[in-house]
């Protein structure tokens, strides 16, 4: 599997350049790889529960954002990280 950019911080793993889409588990172990990071760092993000439940059983924090309510979902995102009040780890999240 390869993905399209090793610049560390800078990733891309797109389906023409890895072979597979979310929520195939192999794309989130990618965008990992891509970041040079384990999948157990990261924080996956999005509107879709499939993707997000995928993410979640390749080892990802995730979490659904919900475009009806972006700013809780933004409120969400920060607490997860440790930026809002009664932030929650990562790992509360899986």
């Amino acid at each position: 599997m390869r993905s399209c950019s090793r610049t560390p911080g800078k990733a891309r793993s797109e389906p023409a350049c890895i072979g597979v889409r979310k929520p195939h588990p192999d794309a989130y172990r990618a965008a990992a790889d891509a970041l040079r990071v384990a999948v157990e760092e990261c924080l996956f993000v999005d509107d879709l529960t499939v993707n997000v439940d995928a993410a979640r059983a390749a080892g990802m924090a995730a979490l659904r954002f919900d475009v009806m309510d972006p700013a809780g979902s933004v409120a969400a995102i920060l607490r997860s990280i440790g930026l809002g009040p009664s932030g929650r780890s990562l790992h509360a999240l899986r």
